[in-house]
Formats: structure tokens, C-alpha cells, sequence
């Protein structure tokens, strides 16, 4: 199946929505990250009010012959977190909303996870911290998508 980048990314937001507060998560933000945050003083401007956060985007997608008849399409989803507390840094790594909490929840809910859509189930890939402050800590995730057919 031919599925673009939005549909992707709608799938794995879809994927993380109960983590989100409204529905009975702790996430004050899940949402598409579109490059509206340029710089990283515009970055830790959005997540400072609104944390914890995630925002995925997809950034890649890479082609393969598979077959005669099709092509193979791995592609590359990223995830930015943050978190924060008022407390210290430690909390806002290992707290009841810190960042090592919601990265164990996001690999809880898209590891091996077929997103609804016609894949090979959701791969994990890596997880590294982005940089951090006194109360605020930044990582990141990424997670592969293998379409065996477009």
C-alpha cells in the first residue's frame, strides 16, 4: 500500500493518544511537529509552557527494490519529548511525568505496533538525550516504519 507521510504520522499520533491528557494520559501536548520551532531558543520556548510534550514528525522515507513488482519503504519517524519539574532535573527525568516515563510509554504503545495500517510492525531505533537544563530535560526518539509493498 502506497501511504504518504501524513498518514504515517497521523498513525502513530492515533498510536499515542491515550498518553495525551484529555484522554486520561499526563501529555499536555502530542501533536505534528512541522519545523515551526526553527531554532533551539524557539524550542525550549513551546515546551516550557507546554510540557510534558511530544512531537512527531516524519523525516525520512528510503526505497529498496523487493520484488518485480514492488519497492520496499523504510521510513524514519522522530519524536521530540520534554518534560519538566519545579523540583530539579532528576525529577524531570525519572518523575510520575518524566521523560524516562514517557519514552518506556511511547515504546510501549509503537513497538511492534502495525498502526492500523498494511506494515511490518513498528521498530524502535534509538533514544538519546537532546540537552537539558536545570528543570527541563529534551530527548528524542526514533522509530522505523518497513512498508514492504509501495
Amino acid at each position: 500500500m502506497n501511504y504518504s507521510f501524513q498518514d504515517y504520522e497521523n498513525a502513530v499520533l492515533e498510536a499515542l493518544a491515550s498518553l495525551k491528557q484529555e484522554n486520561g494520559g499526563y501529555l499536555k501536548v502530542l501533536k505534528a511537529y512541522a519545523g515551526e520551532l526553527g531554532s533551539e531558543d524557539a524550542l525550549k520556548r513551546f515546551f516550557v509552557i507546554n510540557f510534558p510534550a511530544v512531537l512527531v514528525k516524519v523525516s525520512r522515507a528510503e526505497y529498496e527494490p523487493a520484488d518485480l513488482e514492488c519497492v520496499r519503504q523504510t521510513v524514519t519517524v522522530d519524536l521530540l519529548i520534554c518534560a519538566r519539574s519545579y523540583r530539579s532535573q532528576d525529577e524531570a527525568r525519572k518523575g510520575e511525568t518524566g521523560v524516562y516515563k514517557i519514552l518506556r510509554d511511547i515504546r510501549g504503545s509503537l513497538s511492534g505496533n502495525k498502526l492500523g495500517l498494511s506494515i511490518r510492525p513498528v521498530m524502535p531505533r534509538r533514544e538519546w538525550e537532546l540537552g537539558s537544563t536545570p528543570q527541563l530535560v529534551f530527548y528524542a526518539a526514533q522509530y522505523i516504519i518497513i512498508n514492504d509493498c509501495v
